[in-house]
């Protein structure tokens, strides 16, 4: 790798793609919550992002967070 691509991988690791998963009527949507998934949904037209876009964008070099939703945190007993 030559060095600016080495620098945009670990810039592309230093922020993360934050995303919330839901079951909404037996369908999962994967629901942005930061800038950097949000500018994702804008190149694919969607409010939401599909499992393949999630692939293409690891492929890219960004890490993938999924933040819990309120009903994870009552489940675990965290709230």
């Amino acid at each position: 790798m030559n060095k600016q691509i080495t620098s945009e991988y670990k810039l592309n690791r230093e922020h993360p793609i934050q995303v919330i998963v839901k079951d909404i009527y037996g369908v999962e949507r994967i629901i942005p919550v930061n800038d950097n998934a949000k500018t994702f949904t804008r190149l694919t037209g969607r409010k939401t992002l599909k499992r393949s876009d999630i692939n293409e964008i690891k492929l890219l070099g960004f890490d993938i967070e999924i933040l819990p939703t309120v009903n994870d945190l009552r489940m675990s007993g965290a709230i």
